[in-house]
């Protein structure tokens, strides 16, 4: 029985599992120093003990959450004791949602009830004093004030430790000092991959994942020259490339499809700074990209409808308008200064 595909089977991509970003991989390339701390970090669960907290922190496509989950997986595995979470913060935006997350992994009897203490009490009964870890994703994603709650009531769980995942330093420094302090967390810096582990990672990938002759190192040299050291980017322009390859019946990834595969999935004007803006300055602006163009009275209306089923508090009315000025002076939007029926000025994104 053969155990994997050929050349001439007429297919590119044999297990696509391995390209995706849900993929975690045996080894770790790359990140020896930070797989090595966040060890010592969740090491104590080993002996019945809470883990120590960790910040984890870099721009996108640099291994954080792969690297969390990897660890996390290998300390829990081998023992119904020990129990590891994961939350996906750009998802889960509130105590209530970030609980029933843990809920749901748990499949926790009686923890539908729309209650958050209800819910964590299901859950300790559950865990009872075995060790825990959850992972934090996107927490720079969260309401500052929602961001606390998260934080210090999963802290409050017995023998539990967390995993923060954010872009940015900052966001750590951001919280209050009692939150902050409960915390202490072993910071963990990620710099973007270096150009000779970012061939790696994809070279062992595609060996893997691909038929054989059907890629070549030209195109992994191809790719790492312009991901700009985030996987993540290298790793789906190679995927969509094989994919593009495979649908028009080539028998091999074409190196120019990877260079446009990499430009469709390149930064895009104003990402930095959009990825600077603060938690609700964020959200009108994800929220007017949804709905563009819109007029700025429907926007606050849509505004505070997310933030309501966020259970989050929506800022004032003479903040919202401060902000929404604040993204046109940016140049992420722009805002038509004449008002529209009576009920606003029309809001475009991309500014033009």
């Amino acid at each position: 029985m053969r155990t994997e595909l050929e050349e001439g089977d007429g297919k590119i991509i044999w297990q696509a599992h391995l390209l995706s970003g849900d993929y975690l991989p045996e080894k770790v390339i790359g990140r020896e120093e930070q797989k090595r701390k966040l060890e010592m970090c969740l090491s104590p669960m080993k002996e019945g003990q809470a883990p120590l907290n960790a910040w984890l922190y870099g721009s996108a496509g640099t291994g954080k959450t792969m690297l969390a989950r990897t660890v996390a997986r290998e300390v829990c595995q081998d023992s119904a004791h020990r129990f590891s979470f994961y939350v996906n913060c750009w998802e889960r935006r509130s105590l209530y949602s970030a609980v029933q997350a843990i809920a749901e992994s748990l499949k926790v009897l009686g923890a539908e009830a729309q209650d958050t203490n209800v819910k964590l009490d299901r859950i300790r009964r559950v865990i009872k004093e075995e060790p825990v870890v959850v992972i934090l994703d996107d927490i720079d994603r969260v309401a500052p004030s929602e961001r606390e709650r998260i934080i210090y009531t999963l802290l409050g769980l017995p023998h539990a430790g967390v995993v923060c995942i954010s872009n940015q330093k900052e966001t750590l420094f951001s919280l209050e000092e009692r939150t902050r302090s409960r915390l202490s967390p072993m910071v963990i810096a990620f710099p973007q991959y270096r150009q000779q582990e970012l061939e790696k990672i994809l070279f062992d990938r595609a060996r893997e994942a691909f038929v054989p002759n059907t890629w070549n190192k030209a195109i992994l040299s191809k790719l790492v020259e312009g991901a700009g050291g985030d996987a993540r980017a290298g790793l789906e322009a190679l995927r969509h490339a094989a994919a593009a390859a495979e649908s028009t019946g080539k028998k091999r990834i074409a190196l120019r499809a990877c260079a446009h595969e990499l430009r469709a999935r390149g930064p895009k004007p104003g990402e930095v700074m959009v990825q600077r803006l603060s938690y609700h300055e964020r959200l009108i602006y994800e929220l007017a990209l949804q709905n563009e163009p819109v007029l700025t009275t429907d926007l606050r209306r849509i505004y505070g409808n997310r933030c309501q089923k966020d259970g989050i508090t929506p800022v004032a009315r003479r903040t919202f308008s401060k902000y929404v000025k604040l993204l046109g002076d940016c140049g992420l939007v722009s805002v038509d200064q004449r008002v529209v029926g009576g009920k606003g000025r029309l809001l475009r994104v991309p500014a033009t």
